[in-house]
């Protein structure tokens, strides 16, 4: 029995390991095989699209009662691109924490 677990399971842990980062092994692959795979392999992050309006991070649910970016920036006309990433991802952490919607 632990030989089956052991034949089975463990080429079972090595496909799990190389599915969850296969971004990071298909980028170390040469160039001549990544060429060939399908495209949905070499994109990264498909769900992905960058935040940099206030209007943007606001459709996204950047805003609250708390830390309105409608009121205090896109209403007073701010001519900044709107929050980095490290900043976004920072406001929803601690929108998240306090439950804030």
């Amino acid at each position: 029995m632990l030989y089956n677990i052991t034949v089975y399971g463990i080429p079972c842990l090595i496909v799990l390991f190389a599915f969850y980062h296969r971004s990071t092994i298909i980028q170390h692959l040469p160039s001549p095989i990544r060429d060939r795979l399908p495209d949905q392999l070499t994109r990264r992050n498909l769900n992905y699209a960058a935040l940099n309006t206030f209007d943007g991070q606001r459709a996204a649910g950047l805003s609250s009662s708390a830390f309105d970016i409608e009121a205090n920036n896109i209403a007073t006309g701010d001519s900044r691109a709107g929050l980095d990433e490290v900043g976004a991802a920072e406001v929803q952490a601690i929108m998240h924490s306090h439950r804030v919607k």
